[in-house]
């Protein structure tokens, strides 16, 4: 897998040191098939040192921190991150998984960065009947930030059991993504 990173402050050699040790390959910009790996001490510090080649919506966005605020992770996301990990010293099994997340697009946020974005923000309730034991089941996994493989793996079912799973849920819910249909569960008391 390839990397491009941009860390910021204590983190600048342990990051990369800590990637290559999980056998990313780093790479000097930008580009397709590239995850951008963005760390600091803050989510906005990491963003304010996103390379000038970086193309919001279109370039695989991680961002690791050590803190965060609503409008930072907010403002991550508008930029495209389908992760954010905080802390930056998350073990190497969860910075791996998180380059993996932001590759496919998984959409990975810390359950406590959901809770105080969405406590600062009414936007866009949805009213949702009861949902099956099923779609809460794989509702709270995503919660906890599961991939589809480990999903299925606590659920006994299939991966693509999980995908139509998570397919009824953004639909039911009028979500995007993943990391959207979340924000609504939590919202809503659903999780």
């Amino acid at each position: 897998m390839r990397v491009h990173v941009t860390a910021v402050g204590p983190v600048a050699r342990d990051v990369p040191a800590r990637l290559r040790e999980a056998g990313m390959v780093l790479v000097d910009a930008p580009g397709p098939d590239v995850v951008v790996v963005l760390a600091a001490k803050s989510v906005d510090e990491a963003l304010d040192a996103c390379p000038a080649e970086f193309r919001p919506g279109v370039d695989r966005l991680l961002v690791l921190a050590d803190s965060f605020d609503p409008s930072g992770v907010l403002r991550a996301v508008r930029m495209g991150a389908s992760a954010v990990l905080c802390p930056v010293a998350s073990p190497l099994s969860r910075l791996v998984a998180g380059v993996h997340s932001a590759l496919h697009g998984d959409g990975v946020v810390p359950y406590q960065a959901l809770v105080r974005l969405l406590g600062r923000s009414g936007e866009g309730v949805v009213q949702v009947e009861a949902l099956t034991a099923k779609q809460t089941a794989v509702l709270q996994l995503m919660a906890d930030g599961l991939g589809n493989s480990a999903i299925a793996a606590a659920l006994a079912c299939s991966e693509h059991t999980v995908k139509n799973v998570i397919y009824e849920l953004t639909a039911r819910l009028r979500a995007r993504n993943r990391a959207h249909a979340v924000a609504h569960a939590v919202r809503l008391g659903l999780v």
